[in-house]
């Protein structure tokens, strides 16, 4: 071992830094809990001279193996957690290093983007989805109340209800969430709020109407979910677009992320054809994929062509199948 690391110390090339940097992780990983604070301290300062000098994928998938590690310096995972979005999204979602404290702290600094990996972390304490909730916008705020193990306090859950009164979609995800939980005794009165007014400090007080949440029997149109996703690739923010299709497909948005990276787009196809997303969309889409993952872009035509022969329903059959493979459950209501 120590041959190895001399013999990767001296290679100064890109991919040399990156194997001698997994090399010290795994020994670092392989100690365990038995790992002192000056092992620590000195890993750490490996770690903060190597990352910046490997290939961005390598940093990549640092970040994701760093994410699993319970001894990871806390420091780098804070370093991490504020970088960019392809380096923060793993430790902002999995990794055990970060306390309460930490992610009440990040919550209320990092930007848009990154809230949204915050948001889908399990499990989740009160003081954080109070912040995330406060800072967010409605699609923000979707995320928050489908994640099932974020916790939400009583005023995070009278925001939400309030804001759910312009919101249709947000309504239905805290509806969906309620009766799950068997917690729709928490679904209180407020006041609605007029067309055009926007969010407010607080949840409002006093007499008002019942919000009430209509129980979908059977697919909803798509036409809203379509529009976001919409917006939302139009700025190539494919993590979002993810959250979007998980969402209204009843998925774990991790899944659909890893899914949809594969080479093979038919999942991709899948998922925006049962959501009703435009072949136009769908085009921006593939385009936007075969961009960051370096594919050819010629076979775009072809797969537009095949988007719009697929049907809404062998769509939705297909999705069935996905879902019972990987979740073992029905279409959600």
């Amino acid at each position: 071992m120590f041959d190895q690391l001399t013999r990767l110390a001296q290679d100064r090339s890109p991919l040399g830094r990156a194997e001698l940097l997994a090399t010290i992780t795994d020994l670092f990983a392989s100690a365990g809990h038995c790992v002192d604070g000056g092992i620590a301290a000195l890993y750490g300062d490996i770690v903060r001279r190597l990352l910046p000098t490997i290939p961005y994928h390598e940093q990549s998938e640092f970040a994701a193996r760093l994410a699993e590690l319970p001894t990871a310096p806390h420091d780098v995972v804070m370093g991490l957690a504020r970088d960019e979005i392809a380096l923060a999204e793993p430790v902002l979602r999995y990794s055990p290093v970060l306390a309460e404290e930490d992610l009440v702290m990040l919550a209320r600094e990092l930007p848009r983007e990154h809230l949204f990996c915050l948001a889908s972390r399990q499990p989740l304490g009160e003081a954080v989805t109070d912040i995330l909730v406060a800072r967010g916008d409605s699609l923000l705020s979707r995320v928050v109340t489908s994640n099932a193990q974020a916790r939400l306090s009583a005023a995070g859950l009278a925001r939400l209800v309030s804001d759910a009164s312009a919101d249709a979609a947000l309504g239905e995800t805290l509806a969906r969430r309620c009766r799950d939980e068997g917690d729709t005794h928490n679904v209180v009165p407020f006041r609605q709020r007029a067309e055009g007014e926007g969010r407010q400090g607080g949840a409002p007080e006093g007499g008002g109407v019942v919000l009430q949440f209509v129980d979908r029997q059977g697919p909803a149109p798509n036409s809203a979910l379509a529009s976001v996703i919409d917006a939302v690739a139009a700025d190539k923010r494919m993590l979002e677009v993810a959250m979007l299709l998980a969402g209204h497909a009843g998925l774990p948005v991790e899944l659909v992320s890893r899914l949809i990276a594969r080479t093979d787009p038919t999942l991709l196809a899948v998922l925006c054809k049962a959501a009703g997303v435009s072949g136009e969309t769908f085009q921006r889409l593939v385009a936007i994929r075969a961009e960051r993952c370096g594919r050819p872009q010629t076979q775009n035509a072809e797969l537009a062509r095949l988007y719009e022969r697929l049907s809404a329903s062998e769509a939705l059959r297909a999705l069935d199948m996905v879902r019972d493979r990987h979740v073992g459950g029905a279409r959600p209501a």
